[in-house]
């Protein structure tokens, strides 16, 4: 897997920020130019501004549109669409956050099409190993605030399953999930269930379809956030180790319970039987025939223990920061894989911040810690999974 230290990870904006037809066309014919530059396009997520979900619906439609009619994207990975407003001193409506391979010497690989989505397929012929990267969208309308949310939810994981099943894989192949939630605190009435929160619908759902897999080598890293419109998008990255050298291991933060052993008490809704979060605080990938590794950081917030802190933004960055330093810390990584990095390259860092007003603030607090490529983080809108968290921040650190 030496070749994912040629992982490149690109913020593509509009310099000049202009209607949305006009970003949209501009940042997507970026990612078709900069894939002529990069041999491999491995995942690309579109961060929109929407002010309605029927808006929201027909930007889904223009996006489509603009890959379907651009030849150098048109067969590539369906990118994730995001109904999560961008924060950018232009005030864009439209970011793209765009992963690159530049050296594919040592793979092969494949892009393949199930219904509407194409994802991509790795293999590292030295090492005998299978990486999956795919993304789903819904396609159609979807309002988030009724019971077309639960079968959002459904069609996900079934997309999911359908994807997984055809590489010989199962949810406990999968190493990163990214799960993008409409309207994530809304809470509505359920028959036979009462008031329940839409995070917490979806985590039932998750569990449905968790419950048949082993997860003996601890869950994926996630981060589960939410989106202002749309039902619930998804990204993944799996791995399989056929013969190969592949090693992937749960990484655990001694700062946090770990989310899939929360008490009851934290979770939100009337039934009796609520299923936690089921993830790791981050997901370490290694071989076996070199130094090479990637740490995918969990979507990450003011939480000790099981316990919110902090009552500002700076206050609850700071110890968001905190967790994600220690986290990837070589004392930390050593600890549970029992392997010696020191991660001076991360990458992907994405903010996601709860009110406007507070941005400034938070990416202040940000700016005051020394890791790398900060430069190109992205800052975007969205709640967090609890109400009185302001911040999440994930990452990825690769070695």
């Amino acid at each position: 897997m030496s070749y994912l230290k040629s992982l490149t990870i690109k913020k593509i904006i509009c310099e000049v920020a202009g209607d949305f037809n006009d970003e949209a066309n501009y940042a997507i014919a970026k990612v078709a130019k900069l894939s002529q530059q990069y041999p491999l396009l491995l995942k690309w997520d579109i961060f929109v501004k929407s002010d309605s979900e029927a808006n929201f619906a027909d930007e889904k439609k223009l996006i489509h549109q603009l890959i379907n009619n651009n030849n150098d994207l048109k067969e590539q990975v369906s990118p994730v669409i995001i109904s999560q407003p961008p924060i950018e001193e232009n005030d864009n409506k439209v970011v793209i956050e765009a992963w690159f391979l530049t050296d594919i010497d040592a793979i092969t690989y494949s892009i393949k099409k199930i219904d509407d989505t194409r994802y991509i397929v790795l293999n590292d012929q030295s090492e005998d190993e299978r990486i999956v990267f795919a993304g789903y969208s819904e396609t159609e309308f979807v309002n988030s605030k009724t019971n077309d949310f639960i079968e959002s939810s459904k069609n996900a994981f079934k997309n999911l399953v359908t994807i997984l099943n055809a590489e010989g894989m199962n949810f406990s192949d999968v190493v990163r999930q990214w799960n993008y939630i409409g309207a994530i605190l809304y809470r509505s009435q359920q028959p036979e269930i009462g008031l329940v929160q839409n995070y917490q619908l979806f985590n039932d759902i998750r569990q449905d379809y968790y419950s048949a897999t082993d997860w003996s080598n601890g869950y994926p890293a996630a981060t589960g956030i939410g989106m202002d419109f749309g039902g619930v998008s998804v990204g993944i990255v799996a791995a399989k180790k056929i013969k190969g050298a592949l090693q992937t291991f749960p990484v655990d933060n001694p700062l946090q319970i770990a989310a899939h052993a929360y008490s009851k008490k934290m979770l939100i809704g009337d039934a009796e039987q609520k299923m936690t979060p089921k993830f790791e605080r981050a997901k370490s990938l290694f071989s076996k025939n070199d130094n090479s590794s990637m740490t995918f950081v969990s979507g990450t917030a003011a939480i000790r223990g099981e316990e919110s802190l902090g009552d500002d933004p700076t206050k609850q960055t700071e110890l968001t920061m905190e967790n994600i330093v220690y986290l990837i810390s070589q004392e930390n990584i050593q600890k549970f894989t029992g392997r010696i990095v020191n991660y001076q390259d991360i990458y992907g860092w994405r903010i996601y911040v709860k009110n406007l007003t507070e941005y400034q603030a938070i990416k202040n607090a940000f700016n005051k810690f020394d890791v790398s490529n900060k430069i190109d983080a992205i800052f975007v809108i969205a709640d967090v999974c609890r109400d009185e968290l302001l911040v999440e921040i994930e990452c990825v650190a690769v070695n």
